[in-house]
């Protein structure tokens, strides 16, 4: 099951953005109260009716729980032992952890930050004990998902999405993204004058922005699909994706899954036009 935690002071759009995108992408949630009462204020004086209160939990949290930012919302979670015993259902069933905003603070004052890659809404970061902090709009690291604050709000939750289904699954498609193969899971723009330095091999370079242009229509990259795509060896493939890595364009490797891509299919056109020396 997957749960989605409310209490008075939550930020509404950091709730409800990934709520919805998780229902249409099928997947089972409930939001739950952190009190007795089903009617829980946002931060912006917003109501909404939880499916639960705290006392009607009857299913394990064992799939993933969600936190929304927002003050007091935070605050409220954070002294909840309602936030306790859902944070240890999950992680004994080896399910996601994943919060946005000011909420991975809550994570963090109770260790399930160190050593991890994580961000958070700026000012929060001390908060984030033993964290790597990285200045991104959503991180993922292992089980655990961060997010740094409402504008990232629709990004998290199409990684929730992505995560939980196993694949890039084109809910974005639905909400006027785009089209799916175009859908990124991280908007991080390059500036025009974006440079990839040369290798001491043109043939080299001319690899890496052929697997780079691939991989940005597709929106994800496997060391089988750059085989199969541009005639590839698996050393060359996989040496490329370690390149588009360390470059920033694609995500950090997460188990067998693909990584995401980073730049978008505007920005791949823009940098190479600019290269190009075209206006």
């Amino acid at each position: 099951m997957i749960y989605l935690l409310l209490a008075d002071g939550f930020e509404e759009v950091e709730a409800l953005a990934p709520l919805d995108l998780l229902r249409r992408a099928n997947k089972e949630i409930l939001t739950v109260s952190i009190t007795d009462k089903t009617a829980v204020t946002g931060a912006h004086g917003i109501t909404v009716l939880a499916d639960l209160a705290a006392d009607q939990i009857t299913r394990p949290c064992d799939e993933m729980l969600i936190l929304p930012g927002g003050m007091p919302g935070t605050k409220n979670l954070d002294a909840s032992p309602v936030t306790d015993r859902l944070i240890r259902e999950v992680i004994s069933h080896e399910g996601y952890l994943a919060a946005i905003c000011a909420a991975p603070s809550v994570l963090g004052k109770r260790g399930l930050l160190v050593g991890k890659s994580a961000t958070c809404y700026p000012g929060f970061e001390k908060e984030l004990l033993g964290a790597k902090i990285e200045n991104r709009p959503v991180v993922v690291d292992g089980k655990t998902v961060t997010a740094n604050g409402m504008p990232s709000a629709l990004l998290f939750g199409e990684v929730l999405v992505a995560l939980l289904k196993g694949e890039a699954y084109p809910v974005g498609a639905r909400v006027l993204f785009g089209e799916p193969g175009e859908i990124q899971y991280d908007k991080k723009h390059f500036p025009p004058d974006y440079r990839i330095e040369p290798t001491d091999s043109p043939e080299d370079d001319a690899l890496l922005w052929e697997a780079i242009r691939v991989s940005v229509e597709a929106g994800k990259v496997t060391t089988s699909f750059l085989q199969r795509t541009i005639s590839l060896g698996f050393g060359r493939a996989a040496k490329l994706i370690d390149r588009m890595t360390e470059l920033g364009i694609v995500s950090e490797p997460n188990g067998q899954k693909p990584r995401f891509v980073f730049m978008t299919v505007e920005d791949y056109n823009a940098i190479r036009k600019a290269m190009d020396g075209e206006d």
